[in-house]
């Protein structure tokens, strides 16, 4: 039934595409980004219970994205790419490392602001899918040496553990676009992504992951 969802949603974006009277400039282009992953508990006691023991984990992520302007200052921003997500538990004498690896998809809209100047500055917002690939943890003692390596993680570890094939959130983030010679932009961003979805079900404690990329995308014009 999730997959029947998730081939209907992709099916519903390429065909929205296609009605979509594209009378305005399209670009198209390349996402590469470095991302600091965090976790929350659905469970506010235990949150604060773990709340000095979370740490931030890096990741990766890259794919493509497009630019469709209906004028100078509005376009629909969409992202279709690869992520790493996950979290960095620390415990008394070691730590673990959980890596979530997801193809995620966002549409929203994006204002541009000084659309004529060289250097632009626009805020966007957006709903985001992520659909889970496949993941893996490591474990580490106090002095940093890994004891157990890319020890693989799925979607049912066992009866107790259950992780989510698919996490559904909010995003919100703003770009720092930079014309360049025919009809190119170079664009540093930065996004914040909330999840609305529990990534993962520990017993009775839940936890959503908290994102935050660091990304730079390159696009062109397609489309006069």
């Amino acid at each position: 039934e999730n997959i029947k969802k998730i081939k209907f949603t992709f099916i519903f974006v390429f065909f929205t595409f296609q009605i979509i009277n594209l009378s305005g400039q399209i670009y198209l282009g390349a996402d590469f980004g470095i991302n600091e992953s965090k976790i929350r508990y659905d469970d506010e006691d235990y949150q604060k219970s773990f709340k000095h023991f979370q740490k931030f984990k890096k990741g990766y992520s890259g794919g493509i994205t497009s630019l469709l302007y209906f004028s100078e200052v509005l376009d629909l921003k969409a992202n279709l790419f690869y992520t790493q997500k996950g979290m960095r538990q620390l415990k008394t004498y070691s730590y673990n490392d959980k890596t979530l690896n997801y193809a995620q998809l966002d549409i929203g809209g994006q204002l541009d602001l000084s659309p004529r100047s060289k250097i632009m500055l626009s805020p966007y917002i957006s709903p985001f899918t992520s659909f889970w690939i496949s993941g893996y943890q490591t474990f580490w003692d106090n002095k940093n040496n890994q004891y157990i390596t890319d020890q693989e993680i799925y979607l049912k570890s066992d009866t107790t553990f259950r992780y989510n094939r698919y996490d559904i959130g909010i995003l919100t983030g703003i770009d720092l676009k930079i014309k360049q010679p025919k009809h190119r932009f170079w664009i540093i961003g930065f996004r914040y992504e909330y999840s609305m979805l529990t990534t993962a079900k520990e017993e009775v404690y839940g936890w959503k992951n908290r994102n935050i990329c660091f990304y730079i995308q390159y696009v062109y014009r397609i489309k006069k």
